[in-house]
């Protein structure tokens, strides 16, 4: 079984739970949460100065409903990925 398991990861192209080459190299093509107007610390977060782009360097695409009426806790500049840390939680 283990032999088997070694061999499933050998073709799937490297160990269980990492990342593999090609998607690394596809990293960039990803969309993600950025600012694309600037915010300032207390404001609230909109459909209007947040929007799921490229690159994947940000939060992923699935928490950006989850971000939407956040107030900021620090100001947050034009072009700034959007991470769970920006705004406030719950």
């Amino acid at each position: 079984m283990v032999k088997d398991v070694r061999t499933a990861a050998e073709i799937i192209g490297g160990k269980a739970g990492g990342t593999s080459t090609l998607e690394k190299e596809s990293m960039p093509l990803r969309r993600s949460v950025f600012a694309v107007k600037s915010i300032r610390a207390g404001e609230l977060l909109t459909e209007e100065n947040i929007r799921v782009i490229r690159p994947g360097c940000g939060m992923k695409p699935k928490y950006y409903s989850h971000a939407l009426g956040k107030r900021a806790l620090r100001d947050i500049e034009r072009g700034e990925p959007i991470e769970f840390g920006l705004f406030e939680p719950g």
